[in-house]
């Protein structure tokens, strides 16, 4: 640990990780009230620095941002995001960033508001129907229903609850990878990796049918996937095939 930046000390192998399982959210408010805004910690062999004053988050994310690198937790999703958005550095990070931007115009936001209120009125109305409810299901379905929806403009029930399901594969994986002191490469044909392969094949599968069958007919839709296809670069050359997925996988797990 930097010995200028105070922190917890925790075990001399794992660091502070047992805490951390314990609860994330606990763990980084009880850092922030005994440390301050600069502290460090350990994740096994993971050395971390929790920034949490306003000022020093600009500095790291906007005005000294090529001085740092993407979050070690960020890069566990490469296997499922590729050269996405979230992951790509640099020049490759500008050049999608500038490919990107024109696709979350005033009208798609506005459209998009209008998908948020169409989905939770429809779940408001399924409440009122049931006085008894899975919440975190409800909620989990909610929001892959809007983004499938606003960013792939796909309103059918079914294809939203597998993409969720999928989804929720993903999700439990990172979460259980972000939590080890160490984990093993994917392509290690484990029962995790193995699922989390099958996860990232099926969706990869959705997506190239639904980038197939608006590649027929973008015109006059304004769903993100739509705008993608019709983005172009400085030399006019559109985004390939495979960015393309990696842009919507991008989307779609945020």
């Amino acid at each position: 640990m930097h010995k200028s930046i105070p922190g917890l000390r925790g075990s001399w192998l794992l660091g502070n990780l047992a805490e951390f399982r314990t609860g994330m959210l606990p763990f980084l408010e009880r850092c922030r009230n005994e440390y301050g805004n600069v502290v460090a910690f350990r994740l096994g062999p993971k050395r971390l620095i929790l920034v949490s004053d306003p000022r020093l988050i600009e500095e790291v994310l906007v005005r000294q941002n090529r001085s740092f690198k993407k979050h070690f937790a960020t890069r566990l999703l490469k296997p499922v995001l590729g050269r996405g958005l979230l992951l790509s550095e640099g020049a490759q990070w500008l050049k999608q960033r500038r490919l990107v931007q024109p696709a979350f115009s005033r009208r798609f936001t506005d459209e998009f508001v209008e998908i948020v209120k169409l989905h939770t009125s429809r779940l408001a109305d399924a409440w009122e129907q049931h006085a008894r409810r899975e919440l975190y299901r409800d909620m989990t379905q909610l929001t892959v229903q809007i983004a499938a929806h606003a960013f792939l403009g796909i309103s059918d029930a079914d294809d939203t609850e597998e993409i969720g399901d999928w989804l929720e594969v993903i999700h439990a994986d990172f979460e259980h990878r972000f939590q080890q002191s160490w984990n093993l490469p994917t392509w290690i044909p484990t029962v995790r990796n193995l699922q989390l392969d099958k996860a990232v094949r099926a969706l990869t599968e959705i997506i190239d049918r639904m980038i197939a069958e608006r590649r027929q007919d973008f015109d006059g839709r304004h769903d993100a996937l739509s705008l993608l296809l019709r983005a172009r670069d400085e030399n006019g050359q559109r985004m390939p095939l495979q960015l393309l997925r990696d842009e919507v996988m991008t989307l779609l797990l945020a």
